[in-house]
């Protein structure tokens, strides 16, 4: 996790590498689906521990959570609720701010005002969990968190950041955490197509496929947005350098091809793409 001050927590570093020392026997091949499933509830276990460390450690509670103990007093109010009886505010204000869920046999709330079921700070891990785990461990938090959104009230993006930096299955593939550099942003313009093209590597191993297939290079003219991509295994200078060959003969050759300092486009790619 960052401070504040752009340095990197210590104490954070430890929870992560504890989760990871914890998680370490679980490459191990199960024998059984029944051992399968128990490793499985022993990984979301281990997670959801070191996921509310985290959120312990930051007083990371969202005004917009309740505690399980209030969900439980306003559902009671709801289910009980009679016409002409007297109530107390507490119990009017909750008759006020939520409803039940249709169809959920009067188990859950809803909030009145967008039709969002109600998150509680007991709940967010295994909502999130079930989320993150639709999107097949996307690492993007901005769409996990907007998927979350979509039908829970209560939980933030922060809370959605600190789940996927403990992912035992997104942890792997993160790069380390770097101090963001504020510097000015300057505009580029390309008067014509083939002016410039940029290129970059999107990485899908989350969602490899049964060929081995695991990254996308997306080859793009900067000025009219026609794209080319291919796919492929690994990101070795070799591979991106033959596939940026193959997409240059059909594609326009540009003046200037931009891409960041990844050592995937530097050494054997660069030596192809000049010969």
């Amino acid at each position: 996790m960052m401070t504040d001050d752009g340095k990197h927590d210590d104490d954070d570093s430890e929870l992560l590498l504890g989760t990871q020392t914890d998680l370490a026997g679980a490459d191990d091949v199960p024998t059984s689906a029944d051992e399968a499933e128990t490793a499985n509830e022993t990984l979301r276990r281990v997670q959801k521990e070191q996921f509310y460390k985290i959120l312990e450690k930051k007083k990371a509670k969202s005004k917009k959570l309740i505690p399980q103990d209030e969900y439980n007093d306003a559902l009671k109010t709801l289910q009980g609720w009679k016409k002409g009886e007297k109530h107390t505010r507490k119990q009017s204000a909750h008759r006020e701010k939520y409803d039940i869920v249709p169809g959920t046999e009067a188990t859950a709330l809803r909030l009145k005002t967008t039709q969002q079921k109600i998150a509680t700070y007991e709940s967010i891990f295994d909502i999130i969990f079930d989320k993150h785990s639709a999107l097949s461990h996307s690492r993007d938090s901005r769409k996990n968190y907007d998927m979350v959104n979509e039908e829970y009230y209560g939980v933030t993006e922060a809370h959605v950041k600190d789940f996927v930096s403990i992912c035992p299955k997104c942890i792997p593939s993160q790069n380390p955490i770097k101090a963001p550099k504020m510097n000015p942003l300057k505009m580029i313009f390309s008067a014509t197509v083939g002016c410039r093209a940029q290129m970059d590597l999107i990485d899908m191993t989350s969602q490899q496929t049964k060929d081995g297939y695991k990254w996308i290079l997306r080859f793009i003219d900067h000025h009219c947005g026609y794209a080319h991509v291919a796919a492929l295994k690994s990101k070795t200078a070799k591979e991106v350098g033959d596939a940026v060959i193959c997409i240059l003969g059909v594609a326009i050759i540009p003046e200037i091809l931009q891409s960041d300092n990844g050592g995937e486009f530097l050494g054997e790619c660069l030596r192809l793409i000049r010969k």
